[in-house]
Order: structure tokens, then sequence, then C-alpha cells
């Protein structure tokens, strides 16, 4: 019966430690995995995403790709949690060096280079998502609500896209004019976006 005894404590006690001791590990493994998916990983902007400005005139239709953006973000099981935006003024680019120049004189970029987003909240539903934040041109904040498509690619990048118009009005601002007013640019243009973000 000793021996037995001697047996028992020594070859099944151990095992149930190493046991408790694997079980430990793989709990404070899963709860550590939880917590970054809770406080959300940075995000990087993808070089394929695209950021356009399209407006009318009483002459033509004209756009301007914006070529210089940053962006900063954290995403946590594929919704965001914080997103800043920076759109260098001077960036945006018609293909007309004329009009280029007005775009850029109209919007002070020597006084303000820089147009900016701050996301406030983000509720996503479906493929749907509602963006709130403040969107800064011309030195004026606003709170604005963005609406944009929810993609999941297959890299495991998110991609945002959708069209929001904003007024040169209510930044303190005249719409652009040419050809000596002949040309006038509507006070509305719209903002078209494709932001991809990836880990």
């Amino acid at each position: 019966m000793a021996v037995t005894e001697v047996f028992t404590h020594s070859t099944f006690i151990p095992v149930k430690r190493a046991q408790m001791k694997s079980l430990k590990f793989l709990t404070t493994a899963v709860a550590f995995a939880m917590g970054l998916s809770a406080f959300g990983q940075s995000y990087q902007m993808s070089p394929n995403s695209e950021f356009t400005v399209e407006g009318t005139s009483n002459v033509h239709d004209w756009s301007a790709k914006v070529t210089e953006v940053t962006a900063a973000s954290t995403v946590a099981n594929d919704e965001l949690q914080s997103l800043r935006l920076v759109f260098k003024v001077e960036s945006m680019d018609s293909g007309d060096r004329l009009m280029n120049k007005r775009m850029h004189a109209s919007l002070e970029a020597e006084d303000y280079p820089d147009i900016v987003f701050v996301m406030k909240t983000y509720q996503l539903n479906g493929s749907r998502a509602t963006v709130n934040g403040d969107l800064t041109i011309h030195g004026v904040k606003r709170n604005i609500n963005v609406q944009a498509n929810f993609t999941k690619l297959s890299d495991g990048s998110i991609k945002l896209s959708g069209t929001h118009s904003v007024k040169f009005s209510q930044h303190g601002m005249s719409a652009p004019s040419f050809m000596f007013g002949a040309m006038k640019v509507a006070d509305e243009v719209n903002i078209n976006f494709a932001l991809i973000l990836k880990r």
C-alpha cells in the first residue's frame, strides 16, 4: 500500500499541476488578445485610397484630385475607434494650372494649408457606416455626419467609400471665379472618397 501511495502522489500530482499551468497560460493569452481587440490596433492608409473634389460652374463641370492625404486610425473588430485625416490644399490638382492657382488662392492655402477631419463617433449597420466628426476648412470647424459604404477586403483591410457635399460659404469663403467673373463655380462641391485602411 505504501508503494501504491508513493506512485500515486509522485505521478499524478505533477501532471495535474502542469495542466493547470497550461490552462493559466492559455487564459492569459486569450485575455491579452481580447484586450488588444478591445483597445484597437493602428491601421495605415493604403496608397490605393482616392480622394477627389467635384463641382459645377456656369460653363462646365470640374474635378480635382487630392494627392497628399495622411491618416491616423485605430480599428477594433473591423470598426473604427479613431480617425484623423489631413488633406494638403496645395495638392488639389484639376489638371489645369490656372484653375489650380485660383482654387488654392480661394482656399487661402498659404494661411490654411490643411483641411482636417477628426472623427468623434462611428456607427456600423451592415454595409453602411455613419461617421460623425469635425471638418475644418479655411480655419472654420463644422460638425458633420458622413455616410459611407463599408467593405471588408480579402486581405483584412477595410474600405469606406462615398460622397459628402460641402459649401464654400459654410467655411467663410466665396466660390472661385475665373476669366474676370465670366466663369463662376457653384458654392456646393462634392468630396468623393475611397479610404482603405490596412494593418
